[in-house]
């Protein structure tokens, strides 16, 4: 799963609304600005701690993004990042025909100008973010066998909490009571007082 943040113009909103959709959709998480800021926010502060936590950068390259101050200086930022750490971190994604900015004409780009080739264009991105590991999913039958366990657990009986605790200590007590060794004999005695004051503690618990 790869975290990814979608710098991008006002008037592009409504594709990075849709890409941020799916890309979630298929297990990846997305840093998108109407979604992680709050009246009162420092938008450059919440902004510059989203470049600096995603993993990617996808810019949206359109007319309106090129010419936007906000997305030249989170694509400055995204390209700080890349140099620093040596590795892949701005995605370009182009929705119109642009002029790209020069650290971005030598890479290859995603090609979202045409809405027909759009699925095959995420599937594209999607594979350029890498694998989503999905966690292994309880069956249903698993799911009621826990939840009976759980249930049960919870309707015992203080005096059956009682008798499985005796259960547990009795194993090391008694592993101890044949031994001569003063070290030993010390930490019987240590367990058998220890077992007393819990056994007391739940004893008054127990109504028969």
């Amino acid at each position: 799963m790869s975290y990814v943040f979608l710098s991008h113009s006002h008037p592009d909103k409504p594709f990075a609304r849709k890409l941020a959709a799916d890309l979630r959709a298929n297990g990846h998480s997305v840093w998108i600005d109407e979604a992680e800021t709050n009246i009162g926010d420092s938008l450059i502060e919440k902004i510059r701690n989203g470049l600096d936590q995603v993993d990617y950068v996808c810019a949206l390259l359109s007319q309106a993004s090129i010419q936007s101050p906000w997305v030249q200086r989170e694509l400055d930022i995204a390209s700080n990042r890349e140099i620093d750490e040596r590795r892949v971190v701005v995605l370009p994604l182009l929705l119109e025909d642009v002029d790209l900015p020069g650290f971005l004409r030598g890479k290859l780009y995603g090609n979202f100008r045409d809405s027909d080739s759009y699925d095959i264009s995420v599937t594209a991105l999607l594979r350029a973010l890498g694998p989503v590991v999905v966690p292994p999913q309880p069956s249903s039958e698993e799911l009621r066998a826990l939840k009976e366990e759980l249930a049960s657990a919870q309707a015992a009986s203080p005096l059956i909490r009682l008798q499985r605790l005796e259960l547990r200590l009795r194993p090391y007590v008694q592993s101890l009571i044949n031994c001569e060794n003063p070290f030993t004999l010390q930490m019987q005695n240590f367990l058998l007082m220890r077992q007393s004051t819990i056994l007391m503690r739940l004893r008054p618990q127990v109504v028969l």
